[in-house]
């Protein structure tokens, strides 16, 4: 793994934290289990001309090198608003929380799926209302719903979505939780600070899956 000398160490993260460096226009990270098939479904992307996505460009050891990406993360470690789901250490700007924002990751979103179709089926959205403190309170299911309009969702996908949500929570935080359990320190962190969160967020979707429903058409 390249040292922090190189170009410098790329904050931010939670499984791989401390553990990513950008070197010129590459990016040297960990592999991991699923290394594999990511690098598939990235070469599969370059091929079919999405470009927002990095590209594979080699491994070495147990390191991955993936091309740069120049831009600004909508979660900057240090400054802004506590980002909800992420460590408390990290933090939204204002320009991330806009329903332009939000309809430049539909668009996104949108254009990913139309090249990964033959690899995914399906994207899943999750929020959790209650723990929103920023200028999206109170607008969870009118901003669900500009995200699939935005998108150009159809009624099978709309629907397809709404029934993603729960079980999409329950996943991650399963996934949080083992890791914690086995002593992974970010994500034991990450845990301690958010796991009555991911909670509450279950119990929402559970309990407004209907107004879910209603808001997609």
């Amino acid at each position: 793994m390249p040292s922090a000398g190189s170009d410098g160490l790329l904050h931010g993260g939670t499984a791989n934290r401390g553990r990513v460096f950008r070197v010129g226009a590459t990016v040297h990270r960990p592999r991991g289990a699923h290394s594999d098939a990511v690098h598939i479904l990235l070469r599969h992307l370059e091929e079919s001309g999405f470009t927002g996505a990095p590209r594979v460009i080699g491994t070495y050891g147990e390191v991955e090198v993936l091309g740069y990406i120049d831009g600004t993360s909508a979660y900057q470690p240090g400054r802004g608003a506590p980002a909800v789901g992420r460590a408390l250490t990290d933090t939204v700007p204002d320009w991330a929380l806009t329903d332009h924002a939000l309809r430049s990751v539909a668009v996104l979103l949108r254009d990913y799926h139309r090249h990964a179709s033959t690899l995914v089926t399906r994207q899943r959205l999750t929020w959790d209302e209650r723990d929103i403190e920023d200028s999206r309170q109170g607008h969870a299911l009118s901003r669900f719903r500009l995200l699939l309009d935005t998108y150009g969702a159809d009624a099978a996908l709309r629907r397809d979505v709404v029934r993603a949500t729960v079980a999409a929570n329950g996943w991650i935080s399963a996934i949080i939780e083992d890791a914690s359990r086995d002593g992974h320190v970010a994500f034991s962190e990450l845990w301690s600070s958010w796991a009555d969160r991911y909670a509450r967020a279950h119990e929402w979707l559970r309990a407004h899956r209907a107004d879910l429903i209603s808001a997609s058409h």
